[in-house]
């Protein structure tokens, strides 16, 4: 008895063309045929129907009617991309060939979604969205799972080192860290004090045993991860802090403020923190005096990163530039100059070139050694909310106001677009 099945892919609802198989034909046998629909290799298709996998020791015949409508999702084999857009979707793309892989739509109720990730090895997505609902989305079985705790928007996500737990900052003046696997909530924090207007940043310590948060009222809390305890609370910033991010040695945190200052802190108890603010000079003070440094009016500082080796600190600030800091003195090496505010930074893997966004719709890359411009990365229509490199070096990941999202070389050109969404880009990550 021969079957004609009706295909499509689970995520994006595209059919392909109706599939003739024998109702004896194993579902292994079915893959292959879908793969080669696909123009994939077969060990990346899953099979589906109504959400719910194909075993491959199946036979088509039990488990499949005639005419009835499969879904097809494809495995991601570890070169993607995912973009967070303002149009309440996220879309996980081929970086090779620009194809969008998957178009994931959390619930209409749901709302923009701000911040997107991947796991490690590819095969999950995380989407947090503006009614603080937060999705896994398995990329392999087309299912999805609603974490729920969050009661406003989802400010920023971020994976623990060995990508078993995930962080999220919410304006609903919580930290949450999640089981990804199953979905639980492992705590729920809130601080009076610091987070009563809202959380902005989180970050994972490299070796994952304690996270940090900062939020609305300026105040940086360290927490264990395993028991919630607080084991810091950072005072200083005297205005919202939008960033926060660990030294890859685990014993300092930078953090970046409203106040006009970007600040490193030790995690060690009693030791001063430094105030990057001024540029060629450093103001030292002990972390628990509530003291504010005035700035030299560069603007807030939206966006903070360390070198890979924590030698060096690069700090973005609204008032169209970023500064370069040693990281050890406070020294202000040198000033990146856009035409408007910038949003993002990042350094290179080796740490010999710095990157900047801005919302004057170019990234650029500057030599870290004598702060020259090296390449002007041209093509977006609106400012670039984020950009980062890829793990290799050799490309950067950028997304905008104009509603797409790029892949560049480090040598200027762009590699691919990524166009689809119908409102502007919120972030982009990608597969560590």
């Amino acid at each position: 008895m021969t079957l004609t099945l009706r295909a499509a892919m689970a995520f994006t609802g595209q059919e392909l063309p109706p599939i003739e198989v024998s109702g004896g034909d194993s579902l292994r046998q079915l893959r292959v045929k879908v793969a080669e629909a696909c123009g994939v290799a077969p060990h990346l298709v899953n099979l589906l129907r109504e959400s719910w996998p194909l075993k491959e020791q199946g036979i088509v015949g039990e488990e499949l009617d005639d005419g009835c409508m499969v879904q097809v999702a494809l495995a991601v084999p570890g070169k993607e991309i995912i973009t967070a857009s303002q149009d309440g979707s996220a879309r996980v793309w081929n970086a090779d060939t620009g194809h969008c892989m998957f178009h994931l739509t959390p619930p209409s109720t749901s709302g923009a979604v701000h911040s997107v990730l991947l796991s490690r090895c590819g095969k999950v997505a995380v989407t947090g969205s503006a009614d603080g609902s937060i999705r896994s989305w398995c990329l392999e079985d087309g299912s999805s799972k609603l974490l729920e705790g969050h009661s406003r928007a989802v400010a920023q996500m971020r994976l623990s080192p060995d990508g078993s737990k995930l962080l999220s900052a919410s304006d609903d003046s919580t930290v949450r860290c999640w089981h990804l696997q199953d979905g639980r909530c492992l705590l729920a924090l809130e601080h009076p004090d610091a987070f009563e207007r809202g959380v902005r940043s989180v970050a994972f310590a490299p070796d994952g045993r304690c996270f940090v948060a900062a939020g609305a009222n300026g105040v940086v809390v360290q927490y264990s991860t395993e028991t919630g305890e607080i084991l810091a609370s950072l005072h200083g910033h005297s205005a919202a802090v939008h960033t926060v991010v660990f030294a890859a040695e685990g014993r300092r945190i930078l953090s970046a403020s409203d106040d006009r200052t970007a600040r490193i802190w030790h995690t060690a108890p009693g030791r001063p923190c430094m105030i990057l603010g001024d540029p060629g000079r450093c103001l030292c003070l002990l972390c628990d005096l509530r003291e504010r440094d005035e700035g030299d009016g560069s603007g807030p500082a939206f966006a903070a990163a360390f070198s890979p080796e924590g030698e060096q600190a690069l700090v973005a600030h609204f008032a169209r530039c970023a500064r370069l800091y040693c990281a050890s003195s406070g020294y202000c090496h040198h000033v990146f100059h856009h035409k408007d505010a910038v949003l993002a930074v990042d350094f290179s893997p080796d740490g010999l070139l710095a990157l900047t966004a801005s919302d004057d719709t170019t990234c650029a890359l500057w030599r870290v050694s004598d702060g020259q411009l090296v390449f002007q990365l041209m093509g977006h229509n609106a400012g670039v909310n984020t950009a980062c490199f890829l793990p290799d070096g050799t490309q950067v990941l950028s997304a905008s106001d104009d509603r797409e999202a790029r892949l560049w070389s480090i040598s200027g050109n762009c590699l691919q677009v990524f166009s689809g969404h119908q409102k502007r880009l919120h972030s982009a990550d990608f597969c560590r």
